[in-house]
């Protein structure tokens, strides 16, 4: 085959594949508008079920509130495919500042054991503050408070409808801040 030839072959397949992609990129577009189509036309009605969803979790967590005797042991109870009820938050620890809590381990727990918590960045990691060692430093505990659940038992369809009520309500806050 001639240089000219296989330039020719080159061109065609060049030709070739040029339309193949000019093909894929029509299919692609006419989808986009498709899928921007339906979207414009539930909308409204996933606006609607998003406020629906919102009023009725609303209703819900006033009602378990105000019934919060119920919930103290369990602290939470499964009803039509939920959790809801309380579950503790972690315990949190609180100390001054990150600098005078390296002075206070310096000077109580001495050079030793300081250099082993104090971290380059004069920090003490949560790990090395044992029980023992937060009591000698007198860092006070806040016990975790009982947090309102509501959560879906069904897993991975429930995990898309989340995001979706949290994309779609971030979508509708800029639209109810335009409206008087």
């Amino acid at each position: 085959m001639s240089h000219t030839a296989n330039l020719r072959a080159i061109e065609l397949s060049a030709q070739e594949h040029r339309l193949n992609v000019d093909h894929l990129h029509a299919m692609l577009e006419r989808l986009n508008e498709d899928l921007a189509r339906t979207k414009r036309d539930h909308l409204p009605a996933i606006r609607a079920a998003v406020a629906g969803t919102k009023g009725s979790r609303h209703r819900l967590a006033l009602l378990i509130e105000e019934h919060r005797n119920l919930f103290a042991k369990p602290k939470t109870r499964e009803a039509h495919g939920l959790r809801i009820g309380y579950r503790k938050d972690q315990d949190q620890w609180h100390w001054p500042t990150m600098p005078a809590l390296v002075h206070k381990v310096r000077e109580v727990l001495g050079p030793a054991k300081a250099k082993a918590l104090i971290q380059v960045e004069e920090s003490v990691p949560k790990k090395g503050l044992t029980k023992e060692v937060r009591k000698q430093l007198g860092i006070p505990l806040t016990a975790g408070e009982d947090r309102l659940i509501i959560e879906q038992l069904d897993g991975e369809v429930d995990k898309l409808v989340n995001a979706l009520l949290g994309d779609l309500s971030a979508e509708l806050e800029p639209r109810e801040q335009q409206e008087p």
